[in-house]
């Protein structure tokens, strides 16, 4: 009789957000032509905390750390992890108090409000992005060091997790293609010819693009803390003008 086998030592958590709120196309805030994305970028070399994604199912609040590390990276500033308390906290402030997870939507605009997550500073904004769009994909990567996604998960992508960051999200052209386990929140920060290296429950794996156009559904890019805070460069993008609408819109 085999033995059964050891159950996923990681949750997810994402609410998919199935009427989201207005947010501009990123090519709206481009200053003149959209500059062309080089053929690869490098994903920040950085130890990614699992931020208590292994026991609660914070997976948005777990991408929103993830994207803060990244910008921080980027503009040379330290950068320290808050703690899984200071996560915990900031996750269930935003669901009412039960591990219910959460929509992408309902962790940005407190993100983007006041002083914040975690008191690290608020981020600058953030725009949406065409899932099927590669091009527009990688040019938020390039430009603001992040993608803050959506996915629908299939089962097999569990069994090709490598906590090492050798893992590889490609489909298996089987019916396990079709088990959805869940919604998942994610954070691309690389990219190059084989796919798009993402972050996720503590380490990387790299998304073939067969499986980005078959699960990824929701993409936003976030101007990161650390960009308002040093000077990222938008790279033709007007950044302060991403920044103002969104603060626009929500004294409105």
């Amino acid at each position: 009789m085999s033995a059964e086998p050891e159950p996923f030592p990681y949750r997810m958590g994402l609410i998919h957000d199935h009427e989201p709120p207005a947010v501009p196309d990123m090519a709206v805030f481009a200053i003149d032509t959209e500059p062309t994305p080089p053929p690869s970028v490098p994903a920040p070399q950085a130890t990614w905390p699992m931020a208590d994604n292994d026991t609660l199912g914070c997976c948005t609040i777990a991408g929103a750390c993830h994207v803060n590390q990244a910008g921080a990276v980027i503009v040379s500033v330290p950068w320290t992890y808050e703690g899984d308390a200071a996560t915990s906290a900031e996750y269930f402030s935003l669901t009412g108090g039960p591990d219910s997870g959460l929509m992408l939507p309902q962790v940005l605009k407190p993100w983007h409000e006041g002083t914040g997550l975690w008191d690290q500073g608020r981020n600058g904004g953030y725009v949406s992005i065409n899932p099927k769009n590669t091009t527009m994909v990688k040019r938020g990567i390039w430009i603001f060091g992040n993608a803050y996604i959506a996915v629908n998960l299939p089962a097999p992508a569990q069994q090709q997790f490598r906590p090492n960051g050798s893992g590889v999200w490609e489909l298996t052209h089987t019916s396990a293609d079709y088990s959805i386990v869940g919604g998942h929140c994610i954070v691309p920060v690389g990219y190059d010819a084989d796919g798009i290296i993402t972050v996720t429950w503590g380490s990387t794996v790299l998304i073939t693009y067969e499986w980005w156009a078959t699960y990824v559904n929701q993409v936003y890019a976030v101007v990161p803390p650390a960009f308002v805070t040093h000077g990222g460069d938008g790279r033709g993008y007007d950044l302060a003008a991403i920044d103002t609408y969104l603060t626009d819109k929500e004294a409105a």
